[in-house]
C-alpha cells in the first residue's frame, strides 16, 4: 500500500512507524527515517497512496 522500504501495509503500520519515528533523537543519522515517515502520513492525507 505504501511506497516506503519500511514493509508498511496499511494505516496502522504507518502510524505506528511514524510515532515510533518522534522518540528518536533528532540527527542525521535519523533524517532519512523521519523524511519517510512524514512522506507516508503526506500520502496518507493526500489520498495518494496506491490500493491493492
Amino acid at each position: 500500500m505504501f511506497s516506503v522500504q519500511s514493509g508498511l501495509v496499511d494505516v496502522r503500520d504507518a502510524v505506528i512507524y511514524a510515532q515510533y519515528t518522534l522518540t528518536l533523537p533528532v540527527s542525521m543519522s535519523t533524517r532519512a527515517r523521519y523524511s519517510d515517515a512524514n512522506r507516508v502520513l503526506d500520502e496518507i492525507n493526500n489520498n495518494l497512496s496506491e490500493v491493492y
